[in-house]
């Protein structure tokens, strides 16, 4: 049988307590952090209704390339998604595909457009705008459009596949 100290016996018992005592606040740390994370009322994002989008864009199509290449517009509406798409142009020619059900309230079912100045976007139920990429701009609305995935295929990447 191993002769053990008092000493190292109250180190033991030290160590014991110093465990529990960690382990106490680390289970109290997650359970703030869980109940913190549970008590919000507020969603991450809007629930919007679920719909898959797989939308084919023919870039050559010479309509379409007008408006796009156009410098005062660089948008078109497409007929997709839940309340239609805003596909944006960029300068350093990226595309941008943004769902126009405003964000705002969604049970109210209201379509953002690109304002006559064709520098921003807003909602005309919340007078709530955002920038031309989908950031919010005014009106205190928080939440960004939701913006579709976007991808170039084809011969020299005339097709732009947008997808949620």
């Amino acid at each position: 049988m191993p002769v053990t100290s008092a000493a190292s016996r109250a180190a033991a018992s030290i160590i014991m307590r110093n465990k529990a005592h960690y382990f106490l606040v680390l289970l109290l740390n997650l359970t703030g952090l869980y109940l913190s994370a549970c008590s919000s009322d507020e969603e991450p994002y809007p629930r919007f209704p679920v719909v898959t989008v797989y939308e084919e864009v023919y870039l050559d199509n010479p309509i379409l390339q007008a408006d796009l290449d156009n410098p005062s517009k660089r948008f078109v509406y497409l007929n997709a998604g839940i309340n239609g798409i805003i596909l944006h142009k960029t300068i350093d020619e990226r595309y941008i595909a943004l769902e126009r059900l405003s964000p705002v309230d969604v049970d109210a079912d209201c379509t953002v457009n690109v304002d006559v100045s064709g520098f921003f976007i807003d909602d005309p139920c919340s007078d709530a705008t955002w920038d031309l990429e989908g950031n919010p701009s005014g009106g205190g609305n928080a939440w960004p459009l939701y913006q579709y995935q976007t991808s170039r295929t084809g011969q020299g990447g005339n097709y732009l596949i947008i997808t949620n």
